[in-house]
């Protein structure tokens, strides 16, 4: 069995210094991966419920998350071998040719990192009809 570690990606505790303790300290027990996660907006009036917990507010640590792109490539100049993921990107945030130069560029930059990319459509209708408002 393999484990990952989840970086500090929202909220208080999310902080540079933070994200470098995490994924060294995974890497220095023998975690086999580090994953990020992707939210891009925090709805002040939302249309749902938060999606894992059907009747429960959004949580408000999701009101100051990270990029998942930028966190794993400052993890990754702080690490040596441990693999990095992306549970979740939402694909319809992205124009598909810069994230795949981001991607290439965090492998080549970060030879000994392998990396795991999850992507989506996307599921929280907030966040798409905000990105729609913005084309």
């Amino acid at each position: 069995m393999k484990l990952g570690v989840a970086l500090p990606m929202a909220g208080a505790w999310a902080t540079p210094d933070n994200q470098i303790r995490v994924a060294q300290r995974a890497e220095a027990l023998g975690y086999h991966s580090l994953w990020v996660f992707q939210r891009l907006l925090y709805a002040l009036q939302p249309k749902c419920d938060y999606p894992p917990m059907p009747g429960q507010p959004w949580p408000k640590a999701f009101e100051r998350v990270f990029d998942p792109i930028v966190s794993l490539a400052y993890v990754a100049g702080a690490t040596k071998r441990i693999r990095l993921g992306t549970s979740v990107l939402i694909m319809p945030y992205y124009t598909p040719i810069l994230l795949a130069k981001q991607v290439a560029g965090l492998t080549e930059l970060f030879l000994e990192a392998n990396f795991s990319p999850g992507a989506e459509v996307g599921t929280v209708l907030a966040h798409l009809d905000a990105l729609a408002s913005t084309r």
